[in-house]
């Protein structure tokens, strides 16, 4: 029997960003040289779609947003590390943010491949993970919450349309 081999393709280690939108935000900015080897790690904190149970099944029920959670290891020595630390200080909104993958995207619609990028909304730093300052670590760890725009088709009937992650009126 034919094994169906399929092409793996390759993760860039390199390739991962994170970028504010807001350009006066730009110390914020994060590429491969500030970051420590567990680089970039992004999580959904809420389910997409909720299963409400019935009497004889279960209804679905989308979300318009998903909650996200964001931690970037930035190496404590740069400026990058600087910057995050008196953000803190000064106010922890951030606002949108554009995270890239390690897996970039190829082509388009259900037949691309790779993860692509992430729009996140609302950002705010959360917390910075428990540092070590015996040095043997060389990272420190910060933490953003936001959303991010799902089911952008799902609402079209409603008067809320989702389009391109963006929210606009009906």
């Amino acid at each position: 029997m034919p094994q169906n081999i399929i092409q793996q393709g390759t993760i860039n280690r390199l390739y991962a960003t994170v970028m504010p939108g807001d350009s006066t935000l730009s110390q914020l900015k994060v590429i491969s040289g500030f970051l420590g080897a567990d680089a970039i790690r992004l999580a959904f904190d809420d389910t997409a779609t909720d299963l409400l149970p019935t009497m004889t099944g279960m209804v679905t029920s989308p979300r318009p947003y998903q909650g996200v959670t964001l931690t970037i290891a930035i190496v404590k020595t740069t400026t990058c590390a600087a910057a995050y630390m008196a953000r803190f200080l000064d106010n922890t909104y951030v606002g949108q943010v554009t995270v890239t993958s390690d897996a970039p995207a190829q082509g388009a619609g259900i037949s691309a491949s790779g993860l692509g990028i992430f729009v996140l909304y609302n950002m705010t730093l959360e917390t910075v993970r428990e540092m070590l300052f015996n040095g043997s670590e060389p990272i420190v760890a910060v933490t953003m919450r936001g959303y991010r725009y799902v089911n952008d088709n799902a609402f079209g009937n409603v008067g809320l349309n989702v389009v391109n992650g963006l929210i606009v009126n009906a």
